[in-house]
């Protein structure tokens, strides 16, 4: 372990990792240099790939937000007039500006900003989610989703859990793989076939 790192741990009440799969570890400099650049009130140009298409944007930064295993921009962007959230595996490229800015008063009243896609939220309609996996794989599902979820019984491995977001939930048991079965509720079970079958398909010759 290197000096540097055993200051860092020594030091900090938490420490979070930013190293990547990739071997080209961007992502680790736009959280450091978006730093830099909030406490300088800089302005920042960027090239922005949303769900919507591809746009430029200044925006004058405010706050790193990381949710849902996503790091986030919030910034106000000057094209559209209002505070953004801008999700950092979407930003093509950035540019920081020798302009700086008078920071606005922003109480983050539109919380929906920040909390908006809460999966759990309770004044939605929820419903039931019910996976079956094997006592090996116990280990690894633990990991990849707390054992807080889980149900231990003498004859069954379960694990169940509520959610409002269908999308969501298909996405989850997919990311889990082989490792588990949905056994509620039973739309889920056809939306997890169809998805399979789609996959399948595409890889077909």
């Amino acid at each position: 372990m290197e000096k540097d790192e055993q200051t860092i741990l020594k030091n900090a009440d938490i420490v979070i990792d930013l190293s990547s799969w990739f071997t080209d570890n961007s992502f680790q400099d736009y959280v450091i240099h978006f730093r830099k650049v909030i406490r300088g009130q800089l302005l920042m140009a960027i090239e922005y790939q949303s769900k919507f298409g591809y746009s430029k944007r200044t925006v004058e930064p405010y706050i790193l937000l990381f949710k849902y295993s996503s790091w986030y921009l919030y910034a106000f962007c000057l094209e559209r007039n209002q505070f953004r959230l801008f999700k950092l595996n979407r930003i093509l490229s950035y540019h920081i500006l020798t302009e700086q800015f008078i920071a606005k008063e922003h109480e983050i009243s539109d919380s929906s900003l920040f909390f908006e896609n809460n999966y759990f939220k309770e004044n939605d309609t929820l419903f039931d989610v019910g996976l079956q996996y094997e006592k090996e794989d116990e280990a690894f599902l633990m990991d990849k989703i707390g054992v807080q979820k889980f149900q231990f019984h003498s004859n069954s491995a379960t694990i169940t859990f509520k959610t409002s977001d269908v999308s969501w939930a298909i996405d989850f048991v997919i990311h889990l793989k082989d490792k588990v079965k949905v056994l509620e509720p039973p739309f889920l079970v056809d939306e997890i076939k169809n998805t399979i079958k789609k996959i399948s398909n595409f890889y077909e010759s």
